[in-house]
């Protein structure tokens, strides 16, 4: 059997009292305590987060927000702009009819003047550069002033033959001033 000294039993008993009293204080608490700071530092951790999310969450709408009006803007521009082209375009339009009406105007008005100095028979005694300017109008009633002023031998300037298809729709209707 065994053979158990009760003075031995009682100390085994109390260094093992002492023991855990000594490994609680000494290594239970600290290692207890750093556990527990390792846990609020990750909770924190994943708060943080968290936070970091909803933040990066806000912006994210909130650039959404920026970006949708930055397109409303600019398809505001771009309609704006569009109706501007559109207003030019037909002012544009508008204008090159004006001109083109007044350029046939003006070609009829020379051609009938041309017609009274060849039928009245005063083209034939006029200068050779009207009799030219008159000839070619004729030859070319759609022309503009600078296709007939390039049809001149010699060529001459734009502002010339305006001058003498001027002076011969002068000639030929002497009633009228222009």
């Amino acid at each position: 059997m065994l053979n158990l000294d009760p003075w031995t039993v009682l100390w085994t008993g109390i260094n093992l009292v002492v023991l855990y009293l000594l490994m609680r204080h000494f290594l239970f608490k600290p290692v207890t305590a750093m556990m527990e700071q390792r846990t609020k530092a990750i909770e924190d951790g994943l708060s943080q987060a968290e936070a970091a999310k909803q933040a990066a969450q806000a912006l994210d709408q909130e650039n959404e927000a920026r970006l949708a009006q930055v397109r409303g803007q600019a398809d505001q521009i771009v309609a704006q702009a569009k109706l501007q082209g559109q207003r030019e375009y037909d002012q544009i339009i508008s204008s090159a009819q004006a001109d083109a009406q007044a350029i046939r105007a003006d070609a009829q008005a020379q051609m009938e003047a041309i017609r009274r100095l060849e039928r009245d028979k005063v083209l034939e005694k006029l200068p050779d550069k009207l009799q030219e300017a008159a000839r070619l109008r004729m030859d070319h009633p759609e022309d503009t002033l600078s296709q007939l002023a390039e049809r001149c031998d010699p060529p001459v300037t734009k502002s010339a033959l305006n001058h003498r298809l001027r002076k011969l729709v002068e000639l030929g209707n002497p009633g009228e001033k222009e």
